[in-house]
């Protein structure tokens, strides 16, 4: 897999003296990747997951992961002692036409969240993203009710540009999807 390598591996430690690797993900995370979807989908309340509605198989894990080989794409995951803590996925569009956009997300373990993992993640897609030859535009969704994720994104240069009302149901009400985009700032174009 160096061969086909697209992002180093790097530690980071937060102000919180926490520290954590970030790297990208490889085949062998797949069964640690179903775990993790597993635990978002029972304990997060900003995910249109239900508990056990998303159940892969390593097969279609395996399959995930690799589908993020291509050359406008990148799933790269937050690791501490050992267990994945969260991912963030940028999945490059496969049509010729919007080949330059990637819709990103992101999720971080409900037990990690508040110790810097998801802006970091977050900054080193974006890093990445930048100096990636073929993306100019990144793309997510977020429940209008998440504030703390909407002003993250918000900090890093997204701007919303899209609002799909009772977009999602859930038992808190209907609350609506943000589209929200970011214009890359490429560095040596033109």
């Amino acid at each position: 897999m160096a061969t086909n390598q697209k992002f180093d591996r790097i530690v980071l430690k937060t102000s919180s003296d926490f520290s954590f690797v970030i790297r990208e993900a490889n085949p062998s995370d797949a069964d640690a990747m179903i775990e993790l979807v597993t635990h978002y989908g029972n304990n997060a309340d900003m995910i249109p997951l239900e508990p056990r509605e998303f159940v892969p198989t390593r097969k279609d894990e395996l399959a995930w992961i690799s589908s993020f080989q291509q050359p406008n794409s990148l799933l790269l995951l937050a690791e501490n002692k050992g267990q994945l803590i969260g991912n963030i996925d940028l999945t490059g569009n496969t049509r010729r036409k919007m080949f330059h956009t990637a819709e990103m997300g992101m999720s971080v373990r409900k037990e990690f969240q508040g110790k810097g993992v998801g802006k970091e993640l977050l900054k080193h897609a974006i890093d990445w993203s930048n100096k990636n030859t073929f993306l100019e535009l990144l793309w997510l969704q977020v429940y209008e009710d998440n504030a703390v994720a909407r002003k993250m994104y918000e900090s890093f240069g997204f701007e919303v540009c899209g609002k799909q009302g009772n977009f999602f149901h859930e038992k808190r009400g209907r609350i609506a999807n943000i589209i929200m985009t970011l214009q890359l700032q490429k560095k040596n174009s033109g």
